[in-house]
């Protein structure tokens, strides 16, 4: 019998083996049977990155689902319960999202798992902001096989586009505020290293993923699909403004800046359009918009 969740692990040398050992044992810890409702896969091929390695488990993945988890972070105890993995697979949503903390202090538990069910995954991206990391989801495997939905495997930032595809592709979503997944903020990692090749890096990173969006979509229009288009549109104006605040943070010299500010508005995502998608975009949207003319003007030595 086929397992109905496969847990896709990617583990890099040395450092990414500190955690595994408590990374296991945070799988141990829940209410499921390893080898019969869940297969662990642990992918250590670091040539890769983690896009590759993760690309690597899902081919062998024999799960109706799939979840990643990073080797230095953890699973909550008893939060991924086989009575949920059942019921999930009893009715077979396309993607179920939940929630995660940074710290097991004082850490307190919703009564019970409650979700907030969406007939797409658009429609949740069309109204909501959301974290794109890939760990705390659960995908159906078949979504990512019939759409193609594969990791970058030579990129930083490769999480933010992977999960976007798969809620636009997707049809039933659950998104529950139930936490089951500890993310340890450790030295080591890519979201913590801050040289600045690594800053360059990770924002030219960012926007080549965006890039390869874009054009993998180039033809699609608003009257195909007008809720994907616009769930599309809102959530490329957030990661814009996203990597241009990281950017300005990291790196503010300013012909790189200049240079940067041309790449995103080739992309067509700057100027950012003036649409009602929440307080943050109406703050967001004038700084941005300024910053990227002030530039522009002192470039050109106006």
């Amino acid at each position: 019998m086929e397992p109905i969740l496969s847990i896709i692990i990617p583990c890099f040398g040395v450092k990414g083996l500190k955690y595994m050992d408590a990374c296991r044992q945070s799988l141990r810890n829940q209410t499921f049977q390893e080898g019969r409702e869940v297969e662990i896969i642990v992918i250590n091929n670091g040539c890769r990155g983690v896009g590759g390695a993760r690309n690597i488990g899902l081919s062998q993945a024999r799960g109706e689902y799939v979840m990643f988890v990073d080797a230095d972070d953890e699973l909550l105890p008893y939060t991924l319960l086989a009575s949920e993995l059942k019921r999930i697979q009893q009715q077979k949503p396309d993607m179920v999202s939940y929630s995660y903390v940074t710290t097991k202090k004082k850490l307190k538990m919703p009564g019970s798992i409650q979700y907030k069910v969406y007939n797409r995954g658009a429609k949740y991206v069309l109204h909501n902001n959301f974290l794109g990391t890939v760990w705390r989801h659960i995908i159906k495997r078949s979504l990512l096989e019939e759409k193609n939905i594969r990791f970058s495997e030579f990129r930083l930032q490769e999480d933010e586009i992977f999960i976007l595809r798969c809620y636009l592709e997707a049809k039933e979503t659950w998104i529950s505020k139930w936490p089951i997944y500890f993310y340890r903020q450790v030295p080591y990692s890519n979201s913590h290293n801050q040289s600045q090749t690594f800053c360059d890096r990770r924002f030219w990173h960012a926007y080549d993923e965006m890039s390869d969006f874009i054009w993998d979509y180039k033809d699609f229009k608003k009257k195909d699909d007008p809720i994907k288009y616009r769930a599309m549109k809102r959530r490329l104006a957030f990661l814009t403004i996203d990597q241009m605040k990281r950017y300005r943070t990291e790196n503010p010299r300013i012909g790189d800046m200049e240079t940067n500010i041309r790449y995103v508005a080739d992309l067509g995502l700057l100027p950012l359009p003036l649409r009602f998608y929440g307080i943050k975009y109406l703050l967001a949207w004038p700084i941005v918009n300024l910053y990227a003319l002030y530039v522009y003007i002192i470039t050109r030595g106006v």
